[in-house]
């Protein structure tokens, strides 16, 4: 009975360790008749399976054969899509085997260099063979398309741009929307913009496209990063370029005057400025200070608007009425001015002019300029006619040398011919410089018609001889010369004698003229400055009023205030005083001694002791002594007045 229980125990274990045996037995002896085959002892798992692979890469595939009782080889079979199987044959047996619990394994691969094409495959080992296994070739991710939707800032006024040339290079001005839309070559899971700086910009992937919008700021470069499901990346990515165009600077151009001026009596100056920018103009303004005795003001604004058709780039023209600015003799308004761009994105920028001054030029300053430029057309005209007379001299020796000498070796000499043709050069220069003379002196003219400060008498004078000038070269004369240089070229012994004969006369006749002009400059001179002593008196008799005025209305305890101005005044008749030896100088070199006028005028100016009751109100009114200063400058004033 023991030994029957043993036998059970031993083959219930063996059914539950060894259940193959038993199935095994029962199949055999249940089908006498039939040849069945033996249990495997080994699997065959296909190896990677079905499964996608990148383009390009190497792909070893195959089964792995593990358990007992391996099969001593394999085969691989496999076939791209529309071709034909095609097996390897493997010896497990050259295979390495491994050991572990469920018994020897072995690995039976095959590998495809730079696989492109999508491939099925199955393994054969013993008599086990695996399912149909599929892999998926997929090529890796690339851009296939790229559009650009550029909006440029609003106050640019430039449409919205499209780029559609599969190109992400562009340029755009700073502030500038792009909208970027991209297509792949297969579905991504994820899109980026790498910049330069490795900062990333990802993008909305759907699908095979991918979108951004982003703002322009600055240039940079970047590229575009893909990446699929299968973790593979776009190979060697373009690099683009991104182009920030800067919204430039404005640009200011003073056309009129452009040049620091004296205001002329009107008041008026009249002002041109051009102005330019790329995208148009948010405003136009002038700063001013007006420096009055010495003290600025504080800086004015004055915004100046123009028309509305000028978008870019225009003129602006106005008067500038500088009368209301209320200027004294020496005072000066420095001004410029600033253009501003309609910039929306970084702010306005601004541009600024050079600055300019118009200044109101006192008596004694416009009196000095007029004074040099006619001490400078007295020197020129002497000089013009020292140079005259010089020629005369060197025509009359050629025209004697002429006579002198036998014809036909005049008409042989070429050295002769030569030397009166650098004479007649001379004194063409000498016609040229006598017209400049004339333009000069009519630019004068109207300085002194604009700033009023000689008299009409003055003026017809000045206009004179500013004709006289222009008349100095006669019609006579230049056709003289014409001939004397035809004759030369003919070198004509009989015409160059006839020419030299009219050319001499021609040429005497322009120094009697330059002489006279001359004489008349000298006498102008004299007139020029006996008015502006006269100018000058009655500009401190308005200076002696004001004093006296003020003494009026000011408190006795102020007087001392007013002491430096009528110091001022007395100054101003001790320099009048002093100019009268000047006038009397000059009244010699024009030999005007006798002129009674002139000595009447001298005798009156030297003569009045109008400054000493100057410095006595002076004193008075730093002594506080108000009825005593008032007497002093009612007696100045009255002298002034004679």
């Amino acid at each position: 009975g023991r030994i029957f229980a043993v036998a059970v125990v031993v083959a219930v274990l063996l059914v539950v360790t060894m259940p193959g045996i038993f199935s095994y037995s029962y199949k055999v002896y249940s089908n006498p008749t039939t040849e069945i085959a033996p249990p495997l002892g080994y699997k065959v798992i296909p190896v990677p399976g079905s499964t996608e692979w990148v383009k390009y890469e190497d792909i070893s595939f195959g089964a792995a054969v593990f358990g007992e009782n391996l099969p001593k080889k394999a085969k691989v079979y496999y076939r791209y899509a529309g071709g034909n199987w095609q097996q390897e044959e493997i010896n497990l047996k050259n295979n390495r085997f491994l050991s572990n619990e469920h018994g020897d394994s072995v690995s039976c691969m095959v590998t495809l260099r730079q696989v492109d094409r999508s491939f099925d495959y199955y393994v054969e080992a013993g008599r086990v063979k695996t399912e149909i296994q599929k892999v998926d070739v997929v090529d890796r991710p690339r851009v296939t398309g790229i559009k650009l939707s550029l909006f440029y800032p609003d106050y640019t006024g430039l449409s919205p741009t499209v780029i559609d040339e599969n190109n992400g290079s562009f340029s755009a001005v700073v502030g500038t929307r792009v909208n970027m839309a991209i297509t792949t070559n297969l579905p991504v899971e994820q899109a980026a913009l790498i910049f330069d700086d490795s900062s990333r910009a990802p993008m909305d992937v759907s699908n095979q496209t991918a979108k951004l919008s982003l703002r322009v700021n600055k240039s940079r470069s970047y590229y575009i990063r893909l990446k699929n499901h299968l973790d593979e990346k776009n190979p060697d990515p373009i690099e683009y370029y991104i182009t920030a165009i800067p919204d430039e600077y404005p640009s200011i151009d003073v056309l009129s005057p452009g040049f620091d001026v004296n205001l002329s009596e009107e008041m008026i100056l009249p002002l041109k400025v051009r102005i330019f920018d790329d995208y148009g103009f948010s405003s136009l303004v002038m700063k001013y200070t007006v420096v009055s005795r010495g003290k600025p003001s504080e800086e004015h604004v004055a915004v100046l608007h123009f028309s509305e058709r000028i978008k870019t780039e225009g003129d602006v023209e106005f008067n500038w009425d500088m009368d209301k600015l209320n200027l004294y003799p020496g005072d000066y308004v420095a001004y410029h001015f600033e253009i501003a761009d309609n910039d929306q994105v970084s702010g306005p920028k601004v541009t600024r002019s050079r600055q300019y001054i118009a200044r109101l030029p006192s008596l004694d300053e416009i009196i000095a300029e007029t004074e040099g430029e006619s001490m400078q057309r007295i020197s020129k005209t002497e000089q013009l006619l020292k140079q005259g007379k010089e020629l005369a001299e060197h025509f009359k020796k050629m025209a004697r040398k002429l006579q002198a000498q036998n014809k036909q070796v005049l008409k042989g000499d070429w050295q002769q011919k030569k030397e009166m043709e650098a004479l007649a050069r001379k004194n063409d220069e000498l016609v040229k410089n006598i017209e400049k003379m004339a333009e000069k002196m009519e630019k004068s003219i109207e300085k002194i018609k604009e700033n009023a400060t000689m008299s009409r008498k003055i003026l017809e004078k000045m206009q004179q001889i500013q004709k006289l000038f222009q008349e100095v070269a006669t019609p006579e004369m230049l056709e003289a010369q014409r001939k004397l240089m035809e004759a030369l070229k003919k070198m004509d012994p009989q015409q160059i004698e006839e020419a030299m004969k009219q050319f001499q006369l021609s040429q005497e006749e322009l120094l009697k003229r330059l002489e006279r002009t001359l004489t008349l400059l000298k006498r102008l001179q004299v007139e020029q400055k006996m008015e502006a002593m006269i100018r000058k008196a009655e500009q401190l008799l308005e200076q002696q009023k004001n004093v006296n005025t003020n003494t009026e209305k000011t408190p006795k305890e102020q007087l001392p205030s007013l002491s430096s101005s009528e110091q001022e005044v007395k100054k101003g008749m001790e320099g009048l005083k002093k100019e009268v030896e000047e006038l009397r100088k000059l009244m010699q070199e024009a030999e005007m001694e006798s002129s009674k006028e002139g000595q009447e005028f001298m005798k009156a100016v030297e003569q009045t002791d109008a400054d000493k009751n100057m410095q006595n109100m002076t004193d008075a009114l730093k002594q506080q002594q108000k009825q005593q200063a008032a007497s002093e400058g009612k007696t100045s004033e009255s002298k002034l007045a004679e």
